[in-house]
C-alpha cells in the first residue's frame, strides 16, 4: 500500500513540475487537470482551464479536435498548433496526445506540449538570414565561390559556372589552381594562403576558361570564420577583361597617334605578338591594293614572300626592335619590296604585347639596283662572250677545212660525212649567237611552218632521247602554223629549251610539245617536262647573265635564248613547281602567206 501511495506522490510531483504543458482531457475533451505550465503559458488559471476545452484555446479548433479523436482511437499524434493567450497574442505550441489507457481501454488523454514560439522566431530570422546570404551568393552578378583550406571548390554561383566555362560536376571536383593562368598562379597561391590564416585580400589575376580564353579578373579573397574558426575561403571575381582592353586600346591608339602623325605616307601596321593584323594604315590601299578591313584579322606573314619569314623572326629571338627588308604580295599578284621599321611593345609584366611596324615602298630601288647590275652583268658577258666565240671559230675553221679535204680524197664518202657538216655548221651559227650579247645580228627573217621547224629539232634531238630512255610527244593542234621568223635562230632556241628539260629528267620520262594558235593570233609552244622543277626564287632570277640552275653551265644559253625569242617579236613565260617538273611557253606572233608572198621552204 505505501508503494502505491509513493509511486502517486512521484507521478504527481512529475506531473506538476514538468516544464512542459500538461493536462488531462476526459473522453468527453473537458480539462480535467493541469499543471503549473499550463498556467503559466497559457494565462489561465487552473480552474478557468477547467471549465475550457482545448479546442477552445486554438486558433483552429477542427485541427486539435481530429488530433484528440486520433488519442480516443489508442494513436500518439504529434503536431503544431497556434493557440490565443489569455492576453490575446499568439503561442506555438508541439502538442502530442497520449491516450490513458487502463484495462485495455481509453478512459481519457494526456495533453502534453511545448512552448515554441521563441524558438520558431529565431528559426525563420535564421532561415531569413541564410536566404538572403543564398540570394546574395547565387544572384550576385559577379562570380562567388566557397573554397575549403586545401583550395577545392565546394559552392559557386552560376555567374562563376558561367565566367569559367564549366558546369556544376566539373567544377566540384577542381581547384582554384585549374583555373589560375599559369604565370600567375604563385601569386593566387599566395592570397590564399594569407586569406587562410585570416586576412582578406583583393587583388588582380587572369583566369583560363574552359574554352581555352584568357580573361582577366579582379578578386577578393574573404575567410570563413564558424566558431571562431577559419573553415574555408570566399572568393569574389569580377571580370575585367573589357576594361583591361579598354585601357590597351587606349595605349594603342596613343602610340599609334604618335606613329601615323610622324610616318603618315609610309605602311603602319599593328600586330599581336604570334602576327595577327589588328591595325594597318589607309596607305595600304595604293601600297598594295587592299582595304584595311581586308588584312586585319589575319596573319601578316599570310601576304609575305615565304623566304622572307626567317629573317624577319630571327630578328625579334635576338631583339626588340629592328630594320629588314621583306616582299610582301600587292592584290593583283606581285610582289613590293618594302624596308620596315618595327618594334616591339611589352606591357608591365615584360611580356610582348604588340608589334608596330612602319614600312616604305623600295621596289623602285631595287628595280633600279638589278638594273645597274644586270647591266654590267650583260656588259661583261658580251665581252666575253664575244672574245670566246673568236676563240672557237678560228679553231672551228680549220677543222671544217680538213674534213672538207678529207671528204675530197676519200673516193666513197661515208654518210656520217654529211652529219658532220651539219654539226660544224650548227656550231658556226651558235658562235654566231654568241656574239649577239656584244653586237646584235641582222635577223634572216622568213616565213616557216613552226610544226616543221619542231619535228626537225625533234629529230635531231632524237637520238639522245632514246639513249636517255625519254620519250618525244609532239602534239599540233592545226596543219599549217606560219610565222615569220629566223629559222636557225628559233631552232637554237627549241633546241636548248628541249636539251634543258632532258637533262632535268635525268633518264626515263616524256616531254611534251603542243602547239597551238590563240586569239589574238599567236603561235604557242609549250614544252613540258618531268622533271626536278624550278624553285620559285630561281624562276624570278632566269635570265640574268650567268645564273644557272645546272651545276656546270654559264646562264648564257637561257639569256641567249630569250634575247632570240624577244627579237622576233615573241613572249616567254615560265612556270615550274619542284618536283613535278617545267612548263617553257614560247608565244610567236601567227603569220598569213598571201599568193603573191615568195614561197618559203618547208
Amino acid at each position: 500500500m505505501e508503494n502505491r501511495v509513493d509511486s502517486s506522490r512521484h507521478y504527481r510531483s512529475l506531473y506538476e513540475n514538468h516544464p512542459d504543458l500538461v493536462a488531462t482531457i476526459s473522453l468527453q475533451g473537458n480539462i480535467v487537470d493541469a499543471n503549473a505550465a499550463c498556467e503559466k503559458v497559457t494565462g489561465y488559471t487552473r480552474s478557468e482551464l477547467q471549465q475550457l476545452t482545448p479546442y477552445s484555446l486554438h486558433r483552429i479548433p477542427e485541427k486539435s479536435r481530429s488530433h484528440f479523436q486520433f488519442a480516443l482511437n489508442g494513436d500518439t499524434p504529434e503536431y503544431e498548433s497556434t493557440i490565443i493567450h489569455k492576453q490575446g497574442h499568439e503561442l506555438l505550441l508541439r502538442i502530442t496526445y497520449v491516450p490513458i489507457i487502463v484495462d485495455g481501454k481509453v478512459i481519457g488523454v494526456h495533453g502534453m506540449a511545448k512552448d515554441i514560439t521563441e524558438y520558431r522566431s529565431i528559426q525563420r530570422a535564421l532561415l531569413e538570414k541564410q536566404e538572403r546570404f543564398r540570394s546574395l551568393f547565387q544572384h550576385n552578378p559577379n562570380a562567388v565561390v566557397e573554397k575549403d583550406l586545401q583550395g577545392r571548390f565546394t559552392a559557386f554561383n552560376p555567374a562563376f559556372a558561367a565566367l569559367t566555362g564549366y558546369d556544376k560536376g566539373e567544377l566540384i571536383s577542381m581547384t582554384y589552381h585549374d583555373i589560375t593562368f599559369p604565370d600567375d598562379l604563385a601569386k593566387s597561391h599566395a592570397a590564399f594562403q594569407r586569406a587562410v590564416k585570416g586576412e582578406a585580400q583583393s587583388f588582380e589575376n587572369r583566369i583560363c576558361t574552359k574554352e581555352g580564353h584568357i580573361l582577366y579578373g579582379s578578386f577578393t579573397y574573404i575567410p570563413i570564420i564558424v566558431d571562431r574558426e577559419i573553415v574555408g575561403v570566399y572568393s569574389i571575381v569580377r571580370d575585367i577583361t573589357e576594361l583591361k582592353q579598354a585601357t590597351a586600346q587606349l595605349r594603342y591608339h596613343e602610340d599609334l597617334y604618335e606613329l601615323i602623325s610622324e610616318h603618315a605616307q609610309d605602311l603602319i601596321s599593328y600586330a599581336t605578338p604570334d602576327g595577327i593584323t589588328q591595325y594597318v594604315s589607309p596607305s595600304i590601299r595604293s601600297l598594295l591594293g587592299y582595304e584595311p578591313d581586308e588584312v586585319i584579322g589575319t596573319s601578316t606573314y599570310h601576304y609575305w614572300h615565304k623566304e622572307d619569314i626567317a629573317n624577319a623572326m630571327n630578328i625579334f629571338q635576338h631583339s626588340d626592335h629592328g630594320v629588314f627588308t621583306f616582299r610582301a604580295r600587292h592584290k593583283d599578284g606581285r610582289y613590293i619590296w618594302f624596308e620596315s621599321t618595327v618594334k616591339a611593345i611589352r606591357n608591365e609584366r615584360g611580356e610582348i604585347e604588340k608589334v608596330l611596324g612602319v614600312g616604305r615602298d623600295i621596289t623602285e630601288r631595287k628595280n633600279t639596283e638589278q638594273l645597274m647590275m644586270n647591266s654590267e652583268k650583260l656588259s661583261l658577258a658580251g665581252q666575253l662572250a664575244a672574245g670566246v666565240a673568236h676563240e672557237i671559230r678560228n679553231p672551228l675553221t680549220a677543222i671544217k677545212g680538213l674534213v672538207q679535204l678529207l671528204e675530197r680524197r676519200l673516193t666513197e664518202t661515208p654518210p656520217y660525212f654529211s652529219v658532220i657538216g651539219s654539226e660544224i655548221n650548227r656550231i658556226e651559227q651558235i658562235v654566231t649567237e654568241l656574239l649577239m650579247l656584244a653586237k646584235p645580228q641582222i635577223m634572216q627573217s622568213q616565213y616557216r611552218d613552226v610544226r616543221i621547224i619542231i619535228e626537225q629539232v625533234i629529230t635531231l634531238l632524237e637520238s639522245q632521247a632514246i639513249m636517255k630512255n625519254v620519250q618525244f610527244i609532239a602534239r599540233f593542234e592545226h596543219h599549217e602554223m606560219m610565222i615569220q621568223c629566223d629559222e636557225n635562230q628559233l631552232k637554237q632556241v627549241f633546241i636548248n629549251f628541249i636539251k634543258n628539260a632532258m637533262e632535268s629528267m635525268g633518264s626515263d620520262g616524256v616531254i611534251s610539245i603542243d602547239v597551238t594558235r590563240t586569239e589574238p593570233d599567236w603561235i604557242v609552244i609549250c614544252i613540258q617536262d618531268e622533271g626536278c622543277g624550278i624553285s620559285e626564287e630561281a624562276l624570278t632570277k632566269l635570265g640574268q647573265p650567268f645564273y644557272t640552275t645546272k651545276e656546270n653551265g654559264t646562264g648564257l644559253g637561257f639569256l641567249i635564248s630569250k634575247k632570240i625569242i624577244e627579237s622576233q617579236n615573241g613572249k616567254l613565260n615560265i612556270t615550274s613547281k619542284v618536283g613535278e617538273g617545267t612548263c617553257i611557253g614560247v608565244l610567236l606572233p601567227g603569220a598569213t602567206i598571201s599568193t603573191n608572198e615568195p614561197e618559203y621552204a618547208g
